[in-house]
């Protein structure tokens, strides 16, 4: 009789895809909330599991836990020139007295924060590790096309992943970007977001790292944890198409807009009208902003997955990784 051998549990993590400006905290309190919240749901909180209920599979044996973060931010932060430079005092742990200069300090951070949890008991995720990897994109952000193109183009590497896309990590044109390439790409999972006044802290504010360890912790992180109730509808393919259709007929009939095709509704036609299309009795024909936004869309490069990203990112000298040492270095 043959041995039924055991299946290593699975554990499928979440891409945290985030902006960041001068204040590295946006990136970072998020991701405390997170590990915090990991810790809970490992000690039966069901408040803390019930946030993770959706993530992974139905067999996973943990789930939610962050696999890979990606963050854009623009070349000045990167190198810290004059003009990027995040400033010592912009980045406070009260927590764990984290005094490295960014950028090794979030990383820094971080793995206190890791340590500290293993001593309450929380395990590391990927055989020994927390994280799989951090990465850091560069882009111009004062160039909101270009910057969509890196923006949508990891979004599409990783549309088969679990992403889990930070609101509030960087300047609008970043946020703008990630927030139109998921839903252009059926990609995200989650669109989140975690205000706190004092934006120079690391961590949460109003609380000490052991008095999140108490239960009644969970509740207060999950009134910090807001998320925008967005569905991604693949606008994407339907503008694209669309753009083709009327560029090659001048107009077509209403009921060839195909709305159902791609998860839109018949009430959503009055939304396009007047800014990707022009409704005139049942012709439908191009709108003012159709074919910038299909351009956008077409000019996205795609592709295939993760590691042909990695390889193509850093072929271009945009794609920097925290090494073994939590150096920033650019990936060759």
């Amino acid at each position: 009789m043959l041995k039924k051998v055991k299946s290593k549990p699975k554990t499928m993590g979440v891409y945290h895809l985030s902006g960041m400006g001068r204040s590295p905290g946006a990136v970072t309190v998020p991701l405390t909330y997170v590990y915090l919240l990991l810790h809970h749901a490992e000690k039966g909180n069901n408040a803390a599991v019930d946030f993770f209920g959706t993530s992974g599979e139905r067999d996973q044996d943990k789930k939610g836990a962050p696999e890979y973060l990606i963050v854009f931010t623009s070349k000045e932060v990167i190198e810290q020139t004059k003009q990027g430079k995040i400033e010592s005092d912009k980045m406070k742990d009260d927590w764990f007295k984290t005094t490295s200069e960014f950028p090794q300090r979030v990383p820094d951070y971080l793995n206190r924060l890791w340590v500290a949890l293993s001593r309450e008991g929380l395990s590391p995720f990927y055989e020994g590790n927390w994280i799989k990897g951090i990465y850091f994109v560069e882009v111009n952000h004062l160039n909101f096309e270009r910057t969509f193109e890196r923006v949508a183009s990891t979004v599409y590497a990783l549309r088969e992943k679990e992403l889990w896309i930070n609101m509030i990590g960087g300047v609008n044109q970043i946020n703008i970007a990630l927030l139109i390439a998921g839903t252009f790409y059926l990609a995200s999972t989650r669109y989140y977001y975690v205000f706190q006044e004092n934006t120079s802290l690391l961590h949460p504010e109003g609380v000490t790292f052991s008095k999140t360890l108490d239960p009644s912790f969970v509740r207060t992180a999950l009134d910090k944890w807001h998320e925008f109730p967005l569905v991604s509808l693949e606008m994407g393919k339907f503008v694209t198409s669309l753009a083709e259709k009327l560029k090659e007929r001048g107009s077509i009939n209403i009921g060839e807009l195909e709305l159902e095709k791609y998860g839109l509704p018949k009430q959503a036609i009055p939304k396009l009208r007047g800014t990707l299309v022009t409704i005139e009795g049942d012709r439908v024909s191009e709108g003012p902003r159709l074919r910038r936004i299909a351009e956008l869309e077409r000019k996205t490069e795609k592709i295939d997955n993760f590691s042909e990203w990695k390889k193509r990112f850093g072929r271009e000298g945009v794609l920097y990784e925290y090494d073994e040492r939590r150096m920033l270095v650019r990936v060759q």
